[in-house]
């Protein structure tokens, strides 16, 4: 890993530049002013600024911005200190920038260190992705699940004063159970207090009943999801609510159930949620949800030790149906809208933040080489955060 390097006046050269609105660029340029995006095209049309970086044969496009992710989320152990939960919060922050996650929305955590590792970041004392931050998750709370509305609305009020940018509703228990933490009646007023101060509201939700409630409540994102059919993508697309499915989470944990000390009763288990219902008859179902129209956004659910591993989860879209690009439109710019930054990230264009990443081989023609072994160069704001040598004739790992 290299120094951090900042330049008022850099340009870089790529092979292709592919800018996240649709457009790629054979032999491209980006021109960069100190934080942000000055140029971006042919490099023949974009003039060089000295010194330029060289970055053929390589593909330049967005950093990526994942939607839902979890930076302070560790394996826990018995005897651990607040201390050791913000070292692993760091690492964590470091690992998601290095592979190539220049933004993220950060969904909720129960240590309350998301606020401190936004602030830390944003302050450049640790490295890591600019990061929307929600605080507690309202819902799994029991105090949560027999408030009035009025006190769930004071509850979102407390959140906004303690300076979280999104709020993270709990509508139901975890996948493979259809219990409910929040009735129609809760979600509502919390989506209307969170909107009053301009806040985006976004739910954990499985089960289709709850979904439909989470829908007709208005709230911003449906997070998981399993029980979205075609008839409510198609009230979503028509409310402007996007989708966040975290195809891979679940199978994710059973990859790593060693490393993340999951017992093997809890991974067959497991095991059979990715093979039945909820997940298999949803992914069964994602290629007509896809046909409505509605926005989908990439989100990894970045628990215990998934960080640095999340754009896995955009191999698991195209599996499911999506095209490689609308793909990557997913964890660029439809992820940025989500989070209301479609005019600062997302995209490679005058005005944006210089965030771009640069891979080893082409992930519209193979997804699979978004993933983090693939990653070359991490620029985030102007700055190179990441800058390893390419690979002779890279190629997408199996």
């Amino acid at each position: 890993m290299s120094i951090l390097l900042l330049l008022a006046v850099q340009s870089l050269r790529c092979a292709v530049v592919w800018d996240g609105a649709g457009h790629a660029f054979a032999d491209g340029r980006i021109l960069v002013h100190d934080q942000k995006i000055v140029a971006v095209g042919p490099a023949q049309k974009v003039a060089a600024a000295p010194g330029e970086l060289d970055l053929r044969p390589l593909f330049c496009m967005p950093g990526l911005v994942d939607a839902h992710t979890h930076v302070t989320s560790f394996v826990p152990s018995p005897d651990d200190t607040e201390e050791v939960a913000r070292a692993w919060a760091q690492k964590n922050a470091r690992l998601t920038l290095e592979a190539g996650i220049t933004s993220a929305r950060d969904l909720g955590d129960s240590v309350g260190l998301g606020v401190w590792i936004r602030d830390r970041i944003e302050a450049g004392q640790t490295p890591g992705p600019r990061l929307q931050v929600a605080c507690e998750q309202i819902g799994p709370n029991p105090l949560h699940q027999v408030a009035s509305p009025a006190e769930l609305r004071e509850l979102v009020r407390e959140h906004v004063r303690r300076g979280c940018d999104v709020i993270k509703l709990f509508a139901t228990t975890g996948m493979g159970a259809n219990d409910r933490f929040l009735s129609l009646a809760q979600i509502r007023a919390a989506t209307d207090e969170a909107h009053k101060h301009k806040l985006r509201v976004a739910v954990h939700v499985i089960a289709r009943g709850a979904v439909a409630d989470c829908v007709a409540a208005g709230v911003d994102s449906i997070e998981h999801g399993p029980g979205t059919d075609v008839a409510l993508a198609r009230e979503m697309k028509r409310k402007g609510i996007v989708l966040t499915p975290t195809l891979y989470i679940l199978r994710y944990y059973i990859e790593d159930a060693a490393n993340i000390k999951f017992a093997a009763e809890h991974v067959a288990r497991l095991k059979e949620l990715v093979d039945g219902d909820p997940l298999r008859p949803f992914e069964q179902h994602f290629p007509e949800i896809i046909k409505t129209g509605v926005k989908i956004a990439a989100g990894s659910d970045s628990f215990m030790k998934l960080h640095g591993k999340n754009a896995t989860e955009l191999v698991w879209l195209v599996r499911a149906g999506l095209s490689a690009e609308q793909a990557l439109f997913a964890m660029t710019r439809v992820a940025a809208e989500l989070m209301g930054w479609g005019d600062r990230v997302g995209t490679l264009a005058a005005g944006r933040y210089a965030d771009v990443i640069a891979l080893d081989a082409d992930p519209r023609k193979d997804i699979r080489a978004v993933q983090a072994a693939h990653v070359r160069l991490v620029m985030k704001g102007g700055a190179i955060v990441k800058h390893v040598a390419a690979q002779p004739n890279g190629a997408a790992a199996p």
